[in-house]
């Protein structure tokens, strides 16, 4: 088969795995019935104060205010009302530059469409976040309600979700995604004492891509899919896979001339995937996992190879707070990269990172023009035009991450600053178990808000190493 027929079949693939997506998605949406805005309340303001920027001369965000429906008949168009309220609440609709609404005014399109949404929401439904057979875990949402306490019901419930979604995703979607199975792969293993074994439909899908995925993926993949594997062996079976040794192999294939690996092919997506160092961390992550592998390595190659990857990494200097963060997680798996004085001043950074309520902000981790060496414009854009974009605020990510660095670097779980963290990360979880947190990245993901998904598996394992999940009882 030549190249051009493979390169149509590829994106023929990817089109009918997106239209079914789409579908699902479309048939989630629809309603029976609509909820209606009122023009009265609604309508002079829009058309005041929005129409010269959403008008049908000019459309910003590509939003046209002056033909949305004010009869909202499905999730689509509740998300779009939904938009023009966020905006309206954090004041950046109308921008500063224009002629502002009166408060009164403000207020009182504020209050009509909050209570609009909400009737429409409970019409609707916030749709789904993962669905797929008897699996339907609806959208992550800010407004979802918090744990009353956090227990060990809470905890299970937000293992059934890492569990779920990655099923989910595993069955829809089949690819291996940081911020899905990736994650679940490169954290669940650990938690199996604790919560049970992970799921092993989710190890199939990436077995099943050391020998069917495709070489047109791009280094990402091969290096979550190592580490995945390389946890479960440590974490489940407790020995070496054959799967795994040649999932590692064919990573190293990839390693570049510098010893790091291209992220060139992926959108920039905070916290995951940001630089080529943060990949080779997990590739580190992934050889030092996988049981006895580096003690039996085979060929001068792949000594070499090894040697390129320890050499960029100990000589890497972090552009940001947070990579040197991830120096921390670089000396829990090789200690011999990192002095004594690197790791202090990283757990000292960090020390001063934690906010007032006791959590951390990840976006505080960097400037938002530092986030990467490519300076994409919708992350820079995204970043600066959240609310609390001059103080951001805390977030579970970071809070769990931060906790989890410092109890690999033996800093014991009584800390003061620790104990502020988990107490953190207990008055946030979620009722549906888990620890909700907004995505800043490409669009799929904003729509999702996955980091969600990743939050709950850091603060997992934040959690288990400070001793606050217990395993269960043996049976009698």
């Amino acid at each position: 088969m030549n190249t051009a027929v493979t390169f149509r079949l590829i994106v023929f693939a990817i089109v009918c795995c997106n239209a079914v997506a789409d579908a699902q998605e479309s048939a989630d949406r629809t309603g029976t019935d609509t909820v209606n805005v009122n023009p009265k309340i609604v309508t002079g303001l829009i058309h005041s104060h929005c129409q010269k920027c959403h008008g049908p001369e000019e459309q910003k965000g590509k939003l046209r205010l002056d033909t949305l429906s004010l009869k909202i008949g499905n999730r689509s168009q509740m998300q779009q009302w939904q938009g023009v309220l966020g905006a309206l609440k954090s004041s950046k609709m109308p921008p500063k530059d224009e002629p502002q609404p009166s408060t009164a005014a403000r207020n009182e399109v504020v209050r009509h469409l909050t209570s609009t949404l909400q009737q429409a929401t409970k019409r609707f439904g916030r749709g789904h976040q993962y669905r797929s057979g008897k699996i339907a875990i609806e959208a992550a949402s800010a407004d979802e309600p918090k744990v009353e306490s956090f227990k060990r019901e809470t905890v299970l419930a937000a293992a059934k979700y890492l569990d779920d979604g990655a099923v989910a995703w595993a069955r829809t979607r089949k690819c291996i995604t940081c911020h899905t199975t990736g994650t679940y792969m490169a954290e669940r293993p650990s938690l199996t004492k604790m919560l049970g074994p992970p799921r092993a439909e989710v190890l199939n899908n990436f077995v099943n891509a050391v020998y069917d995925e495709p070489a047109y993926k791009g280094d990402f993949w091969f290096v979550w899919r190592s580490l995945g594997l390389a946890q479960w062996d440590k974490h489940v079976t407790g020995k070496l896979s054959e799967h795994t040794s040649d999932s590692l192999r064919q990573m190293f294939s990839r390693q570049m001339e510098d010893g790091s690996w291209d992220i060139a092919r992926r959108n920039i997506q905070i916290p995951h995937v940001t630089t080529k160092f943060e990949l080779a961390v997990q590739a580190a992550r992934a050889v030092t996992a996988a049981p006895g592998w580096l003690d039996h390595l085979e060929g001068d190659k792949l000594h070499q190879q090894v040697t390129r990857m320890k050499t960029y990494l100990r000589e890497y200097q972090p552009r940001n707070d947070y990579e040197q963060s991830l120096k921390l997680k670089l000396a829990s798996v090789m200690p011999e990269l990192l002095t004594k004085t690197e790791i202090d001043e990283s757990v000292a950074m960090l020390r001063r990172h934690q906010q007032s309520d006791g959590g951390w902000s990840t976006r505080r981790m960097s400037d938002s023009s530092k986030w990467s060496v490519r300076k994409p414009s919708r992350i820079i854009e995204l970043l600066k035009s959240e609310p609390d974009a001059d103080a951001p605020a805390s977030d579970p990510y970071m809070t769990a991450l931060a906790i989890v660095l410092m109890r690999e670097s033996n800093i014991p779980a009584d800390d003061n600053q620790i104990q502020r963290g988990i107490a953190w990360l207990k008055a946030n979880q979620r009722q549906s178990g888990r620890w909700w947190m907004k995505s800043l990245s490409f669009k799929g993901d904003n729509r999702k808000n996955y980091t969600t998904y990743i939050s709950t598996a850091q603060a997992l394992r934040a959690l288990a190493l400070c001793g606050e999940i217990a395993e269960p009882a043996a049976n009698p």
